[in-house]
Parts: C-alpha cells; sequence; structure tokens
C-alpha cells in the first residue's frame, strides 16, 4: 500500500446511501471503536441519513476498490462554523491526502470557516504537513471499570 497509489473520493449522496453501505460498513465500526461511544453505528447512519453527518469514499483510482471511508459533520457553534472530520478508517491514507482539499472546499461552500479532525495523536503526525495544527487534546478516564 505504497504513497504513490492513485486515489479518487467521492462524497455520497443521501439517496445512494443504502447502496454505500454495505461497502463500508466494517471501516465505520473500525472506526467507531477507537471512540468512546458517543455515536452507535445504528446512530451514525440515522445522521448519515438526514444529513446531519456526510459520507466520502475513497477508492484507488483504477478499479475504485474502496480503500477507506471518512465521516464529517458540519457543526455550527456560537461564534463559528466548523467542519469535523468525526471518523476515518481505510488503508494507505497516505495516498488519501492530496484530496483533502477537495473536502476543505466543500466546507467553505457550506460556509465553514475551520476545518477539524478528532482523533488519536498519531494523526497529527500525518495532518500537520497538510497545514493542520494541534490546538488541544481530549483526555479521558472512565468513571466506572468493568471488571
Amino acid at each position: 500500500m505504497g504513497e504513490d497509489r492513485m486515489t479518487d473520493w467521492t462524497g455520497v449522496p443521501r439517496e445512494h446511501l443504502k447502496e454505500m453501505l454495505p461497502l463500508v460498513s466494517h471501516l465505520i465500526m473500525e472506526a467507531l471503536e477507537t471512540t468512546l461511544g458517543e455515536d452507535s453505528f445504528v446512530e451514525v447512519v440515522e445522521k448519515l441519513s438526514t444529513g446531519n453527518m456526510q459520507m466520502w469514499v475513497v477508492g484507488d483510482e483504477d478499479d475504485f476498490n474502496i480503500l477507506g471511508v471518512i465521516l464529517t459533520r458540519v457543526q455550527i457553534c456560537e461564534k463559528t462554523k466548523l467542519l469535523n472530520v468525526y471518523l476515518c478508517s481505510g488503508e494507505a491514507f497516505d495516498s488519501w491526502t492530496t484530496h483533502l482539499e477537495m473536502l476543505e472546499e466543500w466546507g467553505r461552500t457550506k460556509g465553514c470557516e475551520y476545518i477539524t479532525a478528532t482523533g488519536r495523536r498519531g494523526w497529527t503526525k500525518k495532518l500537520k504537513p497538510l497545514g493542520f495544527e494541534e490546538k488541544y487534546v481530549t483526555l479521558y478516564k472512565p468513571l466506572f471499570r468493568s471488571h
């Protein structure tokens, strides 16, 4: 899975969600495993269905084998509007980065002032060369532990 792999992105319109979900559901569930359980798979599908979350699929340019999925959401805050890269899962991520400009442009058309990415500290290393900066880190501690 080299960096010279040619990839292409496409946004998945809501009317094509049912066709695409079986192809990427394993990737979404894999990404959800790295969260604290803020959303279930069912909740993600509901948010995609209502347009409260957007799906972007990354594929091999030659045969469009699916390499990954990115889920975004537009967040309207009191003083700004953000495009948040909420979940990302797949392979050969280094070959996807050339397409981030498309995602940024889409965010601009929605009136977003910033693009943010939520994820593990390892994403800092990958996204910093693309102009992303680390603003803060989210730490957590479980209040109850299962035995």
